[in-house]
């Protein structure tokens, strides 16, 4: 069969359309059902996902307006936006960062994991503790557990 030029034209907005589309309901799909998850199985595995791509626009839409990070390493604390423009200002070095990460206990409101991101440096496992409001990350703590992952 002869495609005309039109045809193709025709052919491949609609499959932009429709694939934009797509992306779009499973955007709003998947916020949806992050956020009723009790499990929160969904929601970690996006999270790790969009950290390891340093998707600083999906990340911001998981995390509450209000939510703390604390880095008991060094006794410090980061808000939300704090957390992003570290995760924009540090992109390149963060890209090549490789997460593998396990829930150890889960509860309705908070999960608790241990996570090992695999620097160009060496592997770093962490705890990390995660507590949920509305369906977003409402405050995270992390600790650092050991230089390596060798317990992992």
């Amino acid at each position: 069969m002869l495609l005309l030029k039109r045809d193709v034209k025709y052919r491949t907005r609609r499959h932009y359309l429709m694939t934009s589309g797509m992306m779009l309901t499973m955007c709003v799909g998947f916020a949806g059902n992050a956020r009723a998850d009790t499990s929160h199985e969904t929601f970690l595995a996006e999270w790790y996902k969009r950290l390891e791509l340093v998707d600083t626009k999906v990340l911001a839409t998981l995390i509450a307006s209000e939510a703390v990070f604390v880095l008991e390493e060094f006794g410090t604390s980061q808000t939300k936006d704090e957390f992003i423009a570290y995760l924009s200002e540090w992109r390149e070095a963060l890209s090549k960062v490789e997460v593998r990460y396990k829930v150890t206990s889960s509860t309705a409101d908070s999960v608790t994991v241990r996570a090992c991101y695999d620097f160009e440096d060496g592997p770093v496992l962490n705890r990390e503790i995660y507590r949920f409001a509305d369906g977003r990350i409402a405050g995270a703590t992390q600790a650092r557990l050991a230089d390596g992952c060798r317990d992992f």
